[in-house]
């Protein structure tokens, strides 16, 4: 599996879509550079701006930033 650059698109993995997060803010996201914290990496930034922690099992790349 190639691993995602920023700016990917992604979409949660079936199993994660009853979260609330993800009902609230949707399917999909971006991959960002994280705001906080020092021991993590990324984030998923959804289209109303919303950042979650990016988990790498729970998200499927749907389309790889150049």
């Amino acid at each position: 599996m190639k691993t995602p650059t920023i700016g990917s698109l992604l979409r949660i993995k079936e199993y994660c879509r009853k979260n609330a997060t993800i009902k609230d803010h949707g399917e999909y996201a971006v991959l960002a550079p994280a705001q906080a914290g020092n021991y993590i990496k990324y984030d998923a930034v959804f289209p109303s701006g919303h950042r979650i922690i990016f988990m790498p099992r729970n998200w499927e790349v749907v389309s790889y930033a150049r």
